[in-house]
């Protein structure tokens, strides 16, 4: 049995629990949540989010959070949700630090050559990592069966080949 040894894995105890306890397809709310430990959760989201963390690795739980309600326990068929808006955020911040890192380069008035040339490395790699987190390219690595890292990575290498810039 755990022991909690702070007044924080308390309040993480106390909300795993309360999370815990949620049916797949229902909400846990914030009221629920904020009782479980006795104040506002809304002041200790970090807690929330450790209990979560907690649940996953224990036994595998998900959770999305549902906007000025609590958190929704998601249904194992689900899980590749998690992944799809990941990678959404994933492409809009290498966009968004590409097109920084190019602004920079194109008004610096004395870069080296060399840190010009890291620069470049730089966008080079973002932009790739924003094309292979789009949807497209994810629908055409689907497989029926896993594949080696060298074949996923050949067929992406003929997708980016194919596509016109």
């Amino acid at each position: 049995m755990f022991t909690p040894s702070t007044a924080a894995a308390a309040d993480t105890l106390a909300i795993s629990d309360c999370l815990a306890k949620t049916q797949v397809g229902e909400v846990c709310t914030y009221a629920a949540l904020s009782a479980a430990i006795g104040r506002d959760v809304s002041r200790a989201r970090y807690l929330v989010l450790r209990a979560i963390r907690k649940l996953n690795k224990d036994t595998g739980a998900l959770f999305a959070a549902v906007h000025k309600v609590g958190y929704k326990r998601m249904a194992a068929t689900d899980a590749h949700m998690f992944g799809s808006s990941t990678r959404a955020r994933i492409r809009r911040t290498a966009h968004r630090t590409s097109a920084m890192i190019a602004s920079a380069c194109e008004r610096a008035n004395e870069m080296p050559d060399a840190e010009r040339r890291k620069a470049m490395a730089e966008i080079g790699i973002l932009n790739m990592v924003a094309h292979l987190s789009t949807e497209r390219a994810i629908a055409a690595h689907s497989a029926d069966a896993p594949q080696p890292v060298a074949v996923s990575m050949r067929e992406m290498l003929k997708i980016m080949e194919g596509k016109t810039v």
